[in-house]
């Protein structure tokens, strides 16, 4: 005979089963490394530090304030991040930043009577702040220290025994960063060290390497290893890009992303703007492989000094 404890917990392990893999929170990268594929782990300048690798705060002296929008079609999901940079009040260079998703995955779930699908709503809140220091001209040290907040919300008619997995911690991230001369920059950054237990949120390994053969020219390349979000293996994903100048402000930007957890493929590619006073970027991502999604990136950075 089933009890009601066993088909509650079976309930549960169905929403876990079914719980989407395109995770909200490591899509956030900004529309620049959208464009790119998901890659710039290895020159993170401004408000990328934050999101990818804090090192790369100390890259070059701004200070700035940002403002990102996305959004996803597969969960509806809209993803907004604020920071403010400042790398040129004192050598240890810092960044405050907020960011906040809204989503509405939608899951199918196998129950005894048929069927069910569920729409669950999820409101993700991040802040934190980054720190970044320069070892000489080589080499950057930085650290992010984030407070997490997730919530969820079933609707009315979902079936008795499901409920969501609320989170609210700390985590951090630390990367550093290496220039081998004007032409190579490598990057190694570890995300969420401590533990947050959510999937949104995995411990995992972001490597990067950049090579700038003339100014106008950048290639980007980086790979991220989660060791969490599978209990059985590690799985990594490939980032690459390329972004070309053009009239020293005119960025064109192209790039390929595959995620061996998603199981998913992506062309990705966007444009931007970028002068002394103000950058204007935008991003898009589709799935060629996989399944069916695509994200849009808009980001606006204004240059005080």
């Amino acid at each position: 005979m089933v009890t009601m404890k066993t088909r509650s917990a079976a309930l549960l392990l169905a929403l876990v089963l079914c719980s989407p893999t395109a995770a909200a929170a490591r899509d956030l990268t900004g529309a620049r490394s959208m464009a790119l594929g998901g890659a710039l782990r290895a020159q993170p300048a401004g408000v990328a530090g934050p999101l990818l690798n804090p090192a790369g705060l100390s890259m070059a002296r701004m200070y700035s304030i940002s403002a990102i929008y996305q959004y996803r079609g597969s969960d509806q999901a809209s993803q907004m991040n604020a920071a403010v940079i400042d790398s040129v009040t004192a050598k240890l260079a810092a960044g405050l930043f907020y960011s906040f998703t809204h989503a509405s995955p939608e899951r199918t779930l196998a129950l005894p009577n048929g069927a069910y699908k569920l729409e669950e709503t999820l409101n993700t809140h991040e802040v934190g702040l980054s720190l970044a220091y320069p070892l000489g001209n080589i080499a950057m040290i930085g650290v992010t220290g984030r407070y997490v907040n997730k919530q969820g919300t079933l609707p009315d008619d979902a079936p008795t025994g499901l409920s969501t997995a609320d989170v609210s911690r700390f985590t951090m991230d630390v990367g550093g960063l290496v220039r081998l001369g004007q032409l190579f920059s490598v990057a190694v950054v570890g995300y969420n060290l401590i533990a947050v237990g959510d999937r949104d949120f995995p411990r995992s390994l972001g490597l990067g390497a950049a090579f700038t053969p003339a100014p106008v020219l950048s290639l980007m390349f980086d790979s991220v290893i989660d060791f969490s979000s599978d209990p059985e293996k590690a799985k990594a994903s490939f980032h690459g890009g390329a972004e070309v100048f053009l009239a020293k402000m005119y960025a064109i930007r192209g790039g390929a992303m595959h995620d061996m957890l998603r199981r998913a493929s992506y062309v990705t590619g966007g444009l931007g703007l970028v002068s002394r006073r103000i950058g204007v970027e935008f991003g898009l991502r589709q799935m060629v492989d996989g399944g069916s999604e695509t994200l849009v990136s808009f980001q606006l950075q204004l240059f005080l000094q």
